[in-house]
């Protein structure tokens, strides 16, 4: 600081001065131009008044911003001077730049925005046509409901379960609702992956109950007879299986065994142990015609 032509004041660089008020003796006064002319501010002592022009020309050396000093208290004024020392004095277009960016990360993109990036990358990353078609629509449907400016860190579960009920009203099926609640939960747990967003509610919301009918599963051993034998055709009746291999069931005594073909029909009468019956090969082709020709 220099002495100034008052007495008892100083002057410093930017057009800055501190002086006694003489109106009240003890508090002290600082003033400086502005572009719209000269500001006061009135202090209780000479420290807090030195404080705060000594502020204030650091700030205009460094950066050229001008608080506007008249209408903080000196409370505020301490806060300001240890932010501008916790920033290491960056110029504040860095700092308001890093805030904005941080702002965005704490409510997330705008659900609208969310959305056309997650269908705009999958689109990039080749899923199917119909697959990309249903995205579009299904959050179309959520970003129609909860308005295209939602920060989408601002979602909550009740909100997507109020989503769910209002779907209900559209007579779509609890499965077509779970397949939304699906590629909304797919899209916000993307984003979270890609950093657009913190969190995805999905994971608190439960699907819809599915009813599904009880099935009955036929055994594969013999279907047919689980049919009524008078439905089906001749060509389709069971045919009794020849004995296997190694069969150890008894035969009767004296059922020499031969092969001999009749009437188109290939019957197993042959030696011990082979297979006896008809071929299978042709049971099931036989028509009315063969069954006419009976052997004897």
């Amino acid at each position: 600081m220099r002495e100034n032509k008052i007495k008892g004041s100083r002057s410093l660089d930017g057009g800055i001065v501190v002086f006694p008020r003489p109106q009240t003796p003890g508090s002290w006064q600082v003033m400086w131009r502005t572009e719209i002319g000269r500001r006061y501010k009135t202090f209780p002592s000479l420290a807090e008044a030195n404080y705060f022009a000594s502020e204030m020309q650091r700030q205009r050396r460094e950066n050229g911003f001008r608080v506007s000093h008249g209408l903080m208290s000196p409370e505020e004024l301490k806060d300001w001077s240890e932010f501008r020392k916790a920033t290491d004095f960056a110029p504040l277009h860095e700092l308001l730049s890093a805030w904005k960016d941080r702002q965005v990360l704490q409510s997330g993109l705008p659900i609208g925005e969310l959305a056309a990036k997650f269908v705009a990358m999958r689109q990039s990353e080749g899923v199917s046509r119909a697959n990309y078609t249903n995205a579009v629509k299904r959050l179309g449907r959520f970003v129609d409901f909860v308005g295209k400016k939602k920060p989408a860190n601002s979602i909550t579960p009740q909100e997507i379960r109020a989503w769910l009920e209002d779907l209900k009203k559209e007579d779509l099926s609890p499965k077509s609702i779970n397949h939304h609640l699906r590629t909304l939960s797919m899209a916000l747990g993307r984003s979270v992956a890609e950093g657009w967003i913190l969190k995805n509610p999905c994971v608190a919301v439960q699907g819809l109950k599915v009813e599904v009918g009880e099935v009955y599963v036929i055994p594969v051993e013999d279907p047919v007879l689980h049919l009524p034998g008078e439905q089906l055709p001749l060509s389709r009746q069971p045919v009794p299986q020849p004995a296997r291999h190694g069969d150890r069931r008894r035969r009767r005594p004296g059922s020499g065994h031969r092969r001999r073909r009749r009437h188109g029909r290939s019957c197993l009468h042959g030696s011990r142990g082979r297979r006896c019956g008809v071929a299978p090969d042709l049971a099931l082709d036989r028509g009315p015609g063969l069954e006419r020709h009976g052997a004897g």
